[in-house]
C-alpha cells in the first residue's frame, strides 16, 4: 500500500474522529445555548400548491417542536400569499413568535387554505415585503426565510406594474439583504420559468435554492434549513439523527446536502 494511500485513509480517519467529537452531547448542548434564530416559512398559498401546503399544516407542530428543540430561543413567522384579485386576501401574516401555538393555529385557519391562482406570476413581492416588515433582530446572523412556491413574483413573466400594490421583489430583495436575511427558495411542481427567479433570489442573499421533487421530504427540509442557518453544526446532528433512525431517504439526503 502506497504511502500516499495510507496518508489519505489517516486523513479520513481524523476527519470522523473530529466529525463524532463535534457532534457529541456536551458540544451540541452549548451549540443549542448559544444558537438563535429567526425564520420565515413564506408559502403560495394558491390552488397549485394544494397538497405541500396540506403537508405543511399537517406536521405544523412536528416543525416547530422539532426546530425548538434545537434552538429553544428560535422565533417563527409565516407568511401566505396568493395574487392580486384573485382571492379573500393576497398576503396574510403572523409576526415573529416564539409561541408555538400561535404557529399552528394560524398555518391550521381556515382563513388559509389553497385556491385560486392561475398560469402567471404570483404576488411574492408582497410577501417578501411582508418580511421587511417584520421585527427582526439586529445583527447578521441565523435570520432566514423560506420560500415555498412554483411562480415567480410579478416583473418576471410580465410587467412590474402587474402588482397593483407597487411593488417590486428586487427591491425587497436588497432590503432583506440590509438585514442580514438568507432566502433559502423551495421550487415546488418543477415549473421551468420559476427556476431562474428563485435560483437569483436564493444567491442574491446568500441562501440555497432547491427543487423538491418529494412531497414527503418538506417537512424535515423546513427543519434542516432552519437549524442549519442557526448553526451548521446542528444541521449535521439533524441529518445523522436521521440516518439512525432508518429515515434518511436518497432524496432527503440529497436535500440536506444541497442546503450545506
Amino acid at each position: 500500500m502506497s504511502g500516499e494511500i495510507v496518508q489519505k485513509q489517516k486523513e479520513a480517519l481524523l476527519k470522523k474522529i473530529a466529525e463524532h467529537k463535534a457532534l457529541s452531547k456536551p458540544v451540541l448542548d452549548k451549540v443549542r445555548k448559544a444558537s438563535s434564530l429567526e425564520v420565515v416559512i413564506m408559502f403560495d398559498t394558491t390552488g397549485s400548491m394544494d397538497t405541500y401546503l396540506s403537508e405543511v399544516q399537517v406536521h405544523v407542530q412536528l416543525i416547530v417542536r422539532e426546530i425548538r428543540k434545537r434552538v429553544p430561543d428560535a422565533r417563527l413567522s409565516v407568511i401566505v400569499y396568493k395574487d392580486h384579485e384573485q382571492g379573500p386576501y393576497v398576503t396574510k401574516t403572523l409576526p415573529l413568535t416564539d409561541k408555538e401555538e400561535d404557529v399552528i393555529s394560524f398555518l391550521r385557519s381556515p382563513a388559509i387554505e389553497p385556491g385560486a391562482g392561475g398560469g402567471g406570476p404570483e404576488a411574492v413581492e408582497c410577501a417578501l415585503f411582508e418580511a421587511n416588515q417584520l421585527d427582526w433582530s439586529p445583527g447578521n446572523k441565523g435570520k432566514a426565510i423560506i420560500l415555498i412556491g412554483d411562480k415567480p413574483p410579478h416583473g418576471v413573466m410580465d410587467g412590474f406594474e402587474e402588482c397593483t400594490s407597487h411593488r417590486d421583489y428586487r427591491v425587497e430583495t436588497n432590503r432583506l439583504i440590509e438585514k442580514h436575511v438568507k432566502v433559502y427558495t423551495v421550487l415546488c411542481n418543477n415549473v421551468a420559468e420559476t427556476r431562474a427567479n428563485f435560483q437569483w433570489l436564493a444567491d442574491k442573499t446568500g441562501g440555497k435554492f432547491v427543487t423538491l421533487e418529494a412531497i414527503h421530504d418538506l417537512v424535515n427540509l423546513i427543519v434542516a434549513v432552519s437549524i442549519k442557518e442557526s448553526n451548521p453544526l446542528l444541521l449535521q446532528a439533524y441529518t445523522e439523527e436521521l440516518r439512525q433512525k432508518g429515515i434518511l431517504t436518497d432524496s432527503k439526503r440529497k436535500l440536506l446536502e444541497s442546503i450545506r
